[in-house]
């Protein structure tokens, strides 16, 4: 179940993430996020993350993002 949105460098358990720029793709190793939103150039480059992978990842991100509860601050 996915509770929040975060950096992909800050992501935890239960976070959404995405990957936009190159920069980052080396986080994808690395990333506590529960899922990630990539283009489908990383589709096989993250391994126990659960990709949502689209050829538009920008027009993905804002869906998904409406079905991710607001975060609350702590």
């Amino acid at each position: 179940m996915l509770e929040g949105v975060a950096g992909i460098k800050e992501a935890t358990k239960g976070h959404l993430t995405f990957l936009a720029n190159p920069r980052y793709e080396k986080y994808l190793a690395t990333t506590g996020a529960s899922a990630v939103v990539v283009g489908e150039e990383h589709r096989s480059k993250a391994l126990g993350v659960a990709l949502l992978a689209g050829p538009r990842e920008d027009r993905l991100l804002p869906a998904l993002m409406r079905l991710v509860p607001a975060s609350r601050p702590r």
